[in-house]
């Protein structure tokens, strides 16, 4: 969906500057959206163009390479005691403000999902701070929320969301699954994180505003155990400038996600990955709603063991915000029946078991073309799930389908329609969407992207389905990237004729491995004929990354093999800031299948 110009055929008010365009008057309209004067629309590109993207976003630091992630808990403490201590000493003023997006119920009109917040107002450096600690969280931390410009109070305006630009939450064991750490070089101790974060701290733009960032910000990248990440380093908490450090860096983030938001709050239409099931918030469904649905298609037909992407962190956290759904959020609670979200009249989304009290719910699984007879049986017990399963009927809105074929597996049949009811039994078919396949291919390629960039290399289901190729295409991205567009063995550069291999199989990893199937450790950039030739092991891959050739080909008489053999080097070559080098454990698995 777009903008597009036509002619007042009745009057109408301009959602920028809320003055009226009058009949016959030119216009630009979107569906769902509303109109817009020609010349608001402009003021609004100018507007857009002027919030100009920082040139850096951090204070230049002069530290080597011997940076450490501190791992001692009270060594950590004392860390964040200082930080605490200089933020508290320079504040102006503190209080309770009210953190979160709204998630609008339109049929009600309310709000609800925000959390009450203690933050501290930094006056003259003009930005707010809060912290706590979650010891019993699954990797405990400190929590620290940063914001731009004087809070809104929940004293004075308690109906006003903030929003924080970022969140930087060091462990309280030096985990590098958590976004942030304590550093030191031995003389001086650093705030560091390896992520940002998208628009409002969250999910929105996540991809491109970390890109940015990265590309205009020195990284140092610290190794851990078996896993490295690169950090960005926010203070030095042994410098005087603490302060005005983190204003640097609050103030400059804050102006590129601004950029963004401007961007989705006058032109949210842009992209398909948009526009899909865009019709349902005209219903009275909510953006989040929407977004989750968007998220089951993405899962369609994958197979999910690991419980924490469709209910969170059970009785600790929802699912984190992401590149669909920019706030926390479940997509199920993973109790048989129907899931709805609190302050929500709609079914989000039903699981179903094979045999149920009722006998068998659903038909013709193994063929795709499923369908679902789901009987509750007693109605007054199971009235509030029933009420909300006959609004989606009424209002022809979708709900996520989930089969549990068996314990701890939860396989995505994607969205479902209600296509009748009668009392307490509902038939649930597949939810058929127009142009379909290419939307949901956009949307899954930035998921798949953002799970990557995050450290989650897992893959589920089939390498036909739409995510799992689409984060194969990530995995070949980055292997693009690592190997500068070359094959690791022979060096051939054509693109198109280049594929993202992997050390150990995909089809191996998916059974035995499939937290690591698309652990770009575990590939390497090769044209076709190395690529064959690996597979079958007449190229081996050493330890030390030496590439060995085998007898078999050694001995060859053909000119054009002994041609192509003599461009094989004698290792692959790896960067000295190679994120994704070959790990051992692979290759050492592979070497053994041979």
């Amino acid at each position: 969906m777009s903008w597009r110009p036509i002619p007042m055929k009745f009057p109408a008010t301009c959602i920028v500057c809320n003055q009226k365009l009058k009949v016959g008057e030119m216009g630009l309209w979107a569906k769902g959206l509303g109109v817009k004067h020609e010349k608001c629309s402009k003021k609004l590109d100018t507007e857009i163009e002027e919030i100009k993207i920082p040139e850096s976003f951090l204070k230049d630091f002069d530290v080597d390479s011997s940076l450490k992630i501190i791992e001692d808990e009270s060594e950590i403490i004392t860390c964040q005691n200082v930080l605490i201590d200089n933020l508290q000493k320079h504040s102006s003023t503190h209080g309770t403000i009210r953190i979160g997006l709204p998630i609008s119920d339109r049929s009600k009109g309310t709000t609800v999902d925000y959390e009450d917040f203690e933050v501290f107002w930094l006056e003259n450096e003009n930005f707010w701070w809060g912290f706590e600690k979650l010891d019993n969280a699954t990797y405990p931390r400190f929590r620290n929320l940063f914001g731009n410009s004087k809070p809104k109070w929940f004293e004075t305006d308690g109906r006003s969301r903030n929003h924080q630009v970022c969140e930087i939450n060091p462990s309280l064991s030096g985990d590098i699954k958590v976004n942030g750490a304590f550093l030191t070089d031995g003389n001086n101790t650093f705030l560091a994180t390896w992520r940002i974060g998208g628009e409002f701290g969250r999910g929105g733009h996540i991809n491109e505003i970390e890109q940015i960032f990265s590309e205009k910000s020195k990284s140092y990248t610290i190794q851990s155990q078996n896993n490295s990440k690169d950090y960005f380093l926010i203070t030095n908490l042994n410098s005087s400038e603490i302060i005005s450090q983190i204003s640097y860096f609050v103030k400059n983030l804050h102006q590129l996600k601004s950029r963004f938001e401007q961007i989705d709050r006058y032109y949210p239409s842009t992209g398909d990955s948009i526009s899909l099931l865009e019709n349902l918030e005209t219903k009275g469904i909510t953006k989040t709603h929407t977004q989750i649905l968007r998220k089951f298609l993405v899962y369609e037909s994958q197979s999910i063991t690991d419980s924490t992407k469709l209910r969170g962190v059970k009785g600790v956290s929802k699912i984190p915000a992401d590149s669909i759904v920019s706030e926390p959020h479940y997509m199920h609670n993973l109790v048989r029946g129907v899931y709805k979200p609190e302050g929500d009249d709609y079914a989000l989304s039903i699981q179903m078991n094979p045999q149920s009290i009722w006998g068998s719910e659903i038909i013709n699984f193994e063929t795709g073309e499923w369908k679902i007879n789901y009987d509750f049986g007693d109605e007054g017990k199971y009235s509030s799930d029933i009420t909300s399963m006959r609004k989606c009927f009424d209002s022809d809105i979708p709900i996520g389908v989930i089969y549990k074929p068996e314990k701890g597996v939860n396989k995505i049949l994607g969205l479902g329609k209600i296509s009748s009811n009668d009392g307490a039994k509902f038939t649930i078919i597949p939810y058929e969407i127009e142009n379909k396949s290419s939307q949901v291919e956009n949307l899954s390629s930035s998921y798949a992207g953002d799970e990557i960039s995050h450290g989650d290399f897992s893959a589920q289901g089939s390498e036909s389905t739409v995510y799992v190729r689409a984060k194969q295409g990530k995995f070949k991205e980055i292997l693009l990237q690592e190997y500068d567009n070359k094959c690791a063995f022979c060096e051939f550069n054509e693109p198109e004729y280049l594929i993202g291999a992997h050390i150990v199989p995909y089809s191996v990893m998916r059974k035995e491995d499939p937290k690591n199937a698309m652990n770009p450790s575990d590939g390497i950039l090769l044209c076709r004929l190395c690529d064959k030739a690996f597979e079958d092991g007449h190229l081996q891959l050493k330890e030390n990354y030496e590439i060995i050739v085998t007898e078999k080909l050694r001995k060859s008489e053909n000119t054009t093999v002994n041609s192509w053999l003599s461009k094989i080097n004698s290792k692959i070559p790896i960067k000295s800031n190679s994120k994704f080098t070959p790990d051992k454990e692979f290759i050492q698995k592979k070497l053994k299948s041979i």
